[in-house]
């Protein structure tokens, strides 16, 4: 690859442990964007209370290094080569329901890897077992 191709993008979703208790409902979910030039990471999630999320990007942010990260889940690769400057606008379109109390950063996650995959970026078959290891990881909740 030359130096300035853009790099495939590996998709993860990071599972942080819940607070105050390590409950299912309260484990804490980040899109995680790995390129393959071996440039940081970068992560996009949502955070605050519910009904009244932000968006928030944290780049060259390796989650691993969270004292609260549980896990990573393999999502998939980004079909498109693009940078993470390209991808992150992407992301940014997907709404935040802020009227709703059933919404949270789990089923934001999920809502993004549909986007993706309606665009053609990830596979279904990638979507749906990034969605299924989310879960798994969030009923890994250690106080339940």
């Amino acid at each position: 690859m030359s130096a300035d191709a853009a790099p495939h993008i590996k998709v993860s979703i990071a599972v942080y442990v819940g607070t105050p208790l390590d409950y299912q409902k309260y484990r804490h979910t980040a899109l995680c964007f790995r390129p393959s030039n071996r440039e940081a990471p970068m992560i996009i999630h949502i955070v605050g209370p519910n009904m009244d999320y932000q968006l928030e990007t944290r780049n060259n942010y390796e989650p691993t290094s969270s004292r609260s990260f549980a896990k990573e889940v393999p999502v998939g690769w980004i079909r498109t080569p693009m940078t993470k400057a390209q991808l992150a606008p992407l992301i940014y379109q997907t709404p935040i329901n802020n009227t709703s109390r059933e919404f949270n950063c789990q089923t934001w996650v999920g809502d993004v890897l549909r986007r993706l995959v309606q665009a053609g970026y990830l596979t279904r078959e990638d979507c749906e077992n990034g969605i299924d290891g989310m879960i798994d990881a969030t009923l890994e909740a250690g106080d339940e």
